[in-house]
């Protein structure tokens, strides 16, 4: 269902963006959201587990400061301006989810309801999965954001068409997450999540060797499939493995965890590609500039970032010929990008390798059954 949402909502977005405004795709989401608000009540509900009286509410004020800190000092890296604050926010939030593990950590210890039971890091199986889920979720955010910005920026595509580029990938998620059930019965869950590492490895390289000035969308196809490939088969088999490791009672807890790994993974693949992509294009846009020499290295990549905001690549008389002359850098900026997945599919490769082996429950033969009739 996930990977079906995926394949229409870049087109929809993008024929919205192309042919109206950005602010309708938002203007659907809302609608959407009210649609779920009103068959909520068509869940069945849930038998609560707790009081609110034992809500660890100091370790949720903890976690919450921690990582909303630690995710705004990764947004203001998106922007050249707020380089210098960036690491003050990320440094807090990295002190304070570390108190916040230790915290629960005592609470479990004295017999206390924690807010989330930290416990499951403890088993290897569940904190290699998680790390792995999280890297590829690096992966999917950093691909959904550089793909785009070279169709758009220097293949001057328009939303639409860029929404239709990533179809391949999104289709070979649908594919490969409808066979997840057949696949783990038969393979052990570390091949299989190390098999996706190196199917999306393999899209990633392609990609990084394919790039030139001169390369097209259609060029592009196979590897953003071999990526999709690879997403389809970590995605829902690290979740097999991270939920059947976690007793009935820690279920929450898994997928509280596995989904604040999903969404800081994202973050992370969208900020760092986005600092390598404008740092990447610095040499080659400083012809932009004509006071360059006067300039500070710090004032030209604030120009740079300024530049990119402005470009509109769905209209071709704002393609100029500075935009054309910067391409080849881009270009060598998209190759090194693909480098840093590749390197972070390598991470996932060995902590897939790293996932003990799992018993298999073996099924009972007939014999007896035979014998008894």
């Amino acid at each position: 269902m996930a990977s079906g949402a995926g394949t229409l909502g870049p087109i929809i977005g993008g024929f919205l963006t192309t042919y109206y405004s950005w602010r309708y795709a938002f203007g659907l989401e809302l609608a959407i959201i009210m649609v779920i608000v009103l068959f909520s009540r068509e869940i069945s509900s849930f038998p609560p587990t707790m009081k609110w009286t034992d809500l660890n509410v100091l370790g949720a004020i903890n976690s919450a400061s921690g990582i909303f800190l630690f995710v705004i000092g990764i947004l203001l890296l998106n922007n050249p301006n707020n380089w210098n604050m960036a690491p003050y926010p990320i440094i807090i939030g990295l002190i304070l989810l570390i108190i916040f593990y230790f915290y629960q950590k005592n609470r479990i210890n004295n017999d206390k309801q924690p807010l989330v039971d930290v416990s499951l890091f403890n088993n290897r199986s569940f904190t290699l999965a998680n790390i792995v889920r999280l890297l590829m979720n690096f992966t999917i955010g950093g691909v959904l954001f550089i793909i785009p910005v070279y169709v758009q920026g220097v293949l001057g595509a328009d939303p639409l068409t860029t929404g239709l580029t990533l179809i391949p990938m999104s289709v070979a998620i649908f594919i490969m997450s409808s066979a997840a059930g057949k696949l783990s019965t038969r393979i052990q869950p570390r091949y299989i999540l190390a098999l996706g590492s190196l199917a999306s490895m393999a899209g990633s390289i392609y990609l990084s060797l394919i790039f030139t000035p001169s390369t097209t969308i259609l060029d592009m196809v196979p590897g953003i499939f071999l990526l999709g490939i690879g997403m389809g088969i970590v995605f829902p088999h690290s979740a097999n493995v991270i939920f059947s490791v976690a007793r009935s009672d820690q279920q929450p807890d898994a997928s509280g965890i596995m989904n604040t790994g999903i969404n800081l993974g994202s973050s992370l693949g969208t900020a760092v590609l986005g600092v390598i992509l404008i740092i990447g294009s610095f040499s080659g846009m400083s012809i932009v500039f004509n006071n360059q020499t006067t300039s500070s290295s710090e004032e030209q990549i604030i120009g740079i970032h300024q530049f990119f905001e402005k470009i509109e690549p769905n209209n071709p008389e704002n393609i100029n010929e500075k935009q054309i002359m910067a391409s080849p850098q881009k270009v060598q900026t998209m190759k090194f990008a693909f480098n840093i997945i590749t390197i972070i599919l390598i991470i996932g490769f060995l902590s897939s390798m790293l996932i003990p082996p799992q018993k298999r429950k073996h099924k009972p033969t007939l014999v007896g059954v035979t014998s008894h009739i």
